[in-house]
């Protein structure tokens, strides 16, 4: 575990797997990071981040381990993935349309082909 790291302009706390310098670690080698912008649990089936999501708004993502996206939560909206048909099957909160509501979509539908 370090504290803080000068390794590639990092700030933050890291935990590397038993027996990996963590100070060298990538991010396969880590268990938890956070950047004070976003806090990152690492485990063998993908990630869960809190905090900043990769577009910039707060709330929190879950991430399988070859990288898909399978839910994410932002300020405002709740989305669940189907990683098979690489669709967005239900969304909570502000909608497409710009309203807020629930919708959930047909297999292999896309939510957001509902408001096309």
């Amino acid at each position: 575990m370090s504290p803080q790291s000068n390794n590639n302009n990092f700030f933050g706390i890291k935990v590397s797997k038993p027996g990996i310098n963590v100070n060298q670690a990538s991010p396969s080698q880590l268990i938890y990071q956070n950047d004070y912008s976003a806090e990152t649990f690492f485990g063998t089936k993908g990630n869960i981040s809190f905090g900043q999501n990769k577009d910039g708004s707060q709330g929190m993502q879950v991430v399988d381990e070859s990288g898909f996206l399978l839910f994410e939560l932002n300020g405002e909206t709740w989305y669940w993935y189907d990683k098979v048909n690489n669709v967005n099957v239900m969304q909570i909160g502000l909608l497409p349309d710009g309203t807020y509501g629930m919708v959930i979509a047909k297999p292999g539908y896309d939510v957001n082909s509902l408001f096309t």
